[in-house]
């Protein structure tokens, strides 16, 4: 409720959060907050580098675990980028920054968590060509 009246977010923007914590959830668990250390979301964001690129586009998928549709996919289907990684973790990084003003974080927990994770940079096109 907070993110959508305080801080105005989409209906899109929402849904998009909603699902990075149901994947968080599928792939770590569901503890009290305080529980989940660096390496649950080292874990998570590993896991979210293997799902085919068209991952939660079918309906299908709605009800399946991230394990069981990774399992599935060929080998040679393309992954979600690092861009889209990269969302899900500023997406998680935003659920423990509030559960940190709700007081079920510290500081240094939830920079423990978030911060300075590794992403490949994304380039331009006109960046890639040979001048």
């Amino acid at each position: 409720m907070r993110r959508e009246t305080i801080d105005r977010l989409s209906h899109h923007d929402m849904s998009q959060e909603r699902t990075t914590l149901r994947l968080f959830l599928d792939v770590c668990g569901d503890r009290p907050v305080n529980a989940y250390g660096r390496g649950d979301v080292m874990r998570f964001l590993g896991t979210l580098r293997r799902p085919p690129r068209h991952y939660g586009k079918s309906k299908k998928d709605k009800d399946r675990r991230v394990k069981e549709i990774i399992a599935a996919a060929p080998a040679d289907a393309p992954r979600l980028t690092d861009k889209t990684v990269k969302r899900h973790n500023t997406t998680l990084s935003q659920f423990f920054r509030f559960a940190l003003d709700e007081g079920h974080l510290s500081v240094a927990q939830r920079t423990e968590l978030v911060k300075e994770h590794k992403f490949k940079q994304v380039q331009k096109a006109r960046d890639q060509r040979g001048a």
